[in-house]
């Protein structure tokens, strides 16, 4: 009998490990936190789907990306590319891009 219930112990346990990374979530996904600091209405698009679209002041998260290099673009409703950058997430990572359009007056210098 002690045989049949060690056994059994065994067989939960594993069921348990095996049901683990599905219980814990998106761990293995990561996110990125998209702050809009412009004047601009933008779409948010991630490797060409569009995510969201985010109003001045605004901010929102793109969940659950699959590790790698992914290509985020913001663009007016008119399609016109205002930002563009690459990230590469590792599993679980947290990233923000923060967008900011800074308007320079003719003959000054901006350095950030």
């Amino acid at each position: 009998m002690t045989h049949g219930l060690t056994q059994l112990f065994l067989a939960a346990l594993l069921t348990l490990a095996l049901a683990l990374p599905a219980l814990a979530g998106d761990s293995d996904s990561g996110t990125v936190k998209v702050i809009n600091d412009t004047e601009f209405t933008l779409d948010i698009k991630m490797d060409g789907t569009k995510k969201f679209t985010l109003k001045p002041d605004g901010k929102q998260s793109v969940k659950g990306i699959s590790p790698g290099l992914h290509t985020f673009t913001a663009t007016t409703p008119s399609g016109e590319v205002k930002f563009s950058k690459e990230m590469r997430l590792k599993a679980g990572q947290n990233l923000s891009w923060y967008l900011k359009w800074t308007q320079v007056e003719e003959g000054s210098l901006l350095i950030h």
